[in-house]
């Protein structure tokens, strides 16, 4: 079996883990490994295999192998259908004026220990006029990402 380094969750989030997203530590590396070898079997995908991300796919999946693998699909499907918002990952200066404007807002905590964490968009702060709202959008799905790889809530 593999060595996969996973973040380590703290004992409220590891038993929220276990109790509402069947997380059974005994078969999380099988799993993760399980949806690699799919990835690297599914040419038309062009997805990341990083443990940490198909970790947060699979706990919002409830660790169904399945619904993981079809919401892995549709998620890439997706960004290759997008690919100027979806796609590219490169943060540049117009990306980073939309995030210092507070058009996406991640407090720092969720609101208890065991609390989802909460993003707030803010759409109203957007002059279509003066910018472009895709790359609004853009971003959101950037910290989204960023989100499933950094946050466990």
């Amino acid at each position: 079996m593999s060595t996969i380094n996973l973040r380590e969750l703290d004992p409220t989030l590891r038993e929220l883990a276990r109790t509402n997203c069947k997380e059974d530590a005994n078969t999380v590396v099988e799993q993760i490994l399980t949806i690699q070898e799919w990835i690297k079997k599914s040419p038309h995908l062009k997805a990341s295999s990083h443990p940490q991300l198909i970790l947060a796919f699979l706990r919002r999946c409830r660790f169904s192998l399945e619904e993981t693998k079809k919401r892995i699909d549709d998620y890439y499907s997706l960004k290759s259908a997008f690919p100027d918002v979806l796609g590219e990952r490169d943060l540049t200066d117009e990306l980073l004026e939309f995030y210092r404007s507070g058009i996406h807002i991640i407090p720092n905590k969720p609101i208890a220990p065991d609390g989802s964490a909460v993003m707030i968009s803010q759409y109203c702060k957007i002059d279509s006029k003066k910018s472009n709202p895709r790359l609004a959008f853009k971003l959101l799905f950037l910290l989204f990402e960023t989100l499933a790889m950094e946050n466990d809530n």
